[in-house]
Parts: structure tokens; sequence; C-alpha cells
């Protein structure tokens, strides 16, 4: 479970509180209450007409996806898109 919190963590990156502190405190509540020794990460990008763009990456929850962290982002800008190692 350490483990799927560094990554969570890495993804959301760190601002100092915030958004990516709340994703921390969130990320680590929910894979708490999913429990077991392994739990699969999901990462899926949709993007809304080419105006929004959502980054998420969530827990599988008995065939859900259990948000952990997102982003949302102007679809199809370059400049907008989140860096490889940041999503929040």
């Amino acid at each position: 479970m350490e483990s799927t919190a560094l990554a969570v963590s890495a993804l959301v990156g760190q601002r100092g509180g915030g958004l990516g502190a709340f994703f921390e405190a969130w990320s680590r509540w929910v894979v708490s209450c999913v429990g077991g020794a392994e739990i699969t990460l999901l990462v899926d990008e949709t993007k809304l007409h080419d105006r929004i763009g959502v980054m998420l990456v969530g827990v599988a929850w008995q065939g859900r996806c259990l948000p952990l962290a997102w982003r949302t982002y102007r679809a199809n800008s370059e400049a907008a898109y989140p860096a490889e190692d940041k999503l929040g």
C-alpha cells in the first residue's frame, strides 16, 4: 500500500498543499478502505469535444474506477497538456 501512495504522490506532484495535498490524503483514504495486498491502478484520458480534457488515475474496485487524482486541461493544446510526471 505504501508503494501505491508513493506512486500516486509522484503523479500528483507536490505544491505545498492545496489540490496536491487533497489528492494525497484522499488517495491514502481510498486505498486504505479498498484494502488488500494488491490494487490495480487505472489511467484514463477523456476529451469532451474540443474543449476540455481530463486525465484521471483511479483504483479498480468491484468493476468500477474510484478516482484518486485528476487534472483538467484545455483539449488539443500542447501547452496545456499535463507534463509526463504531473497530474495535479
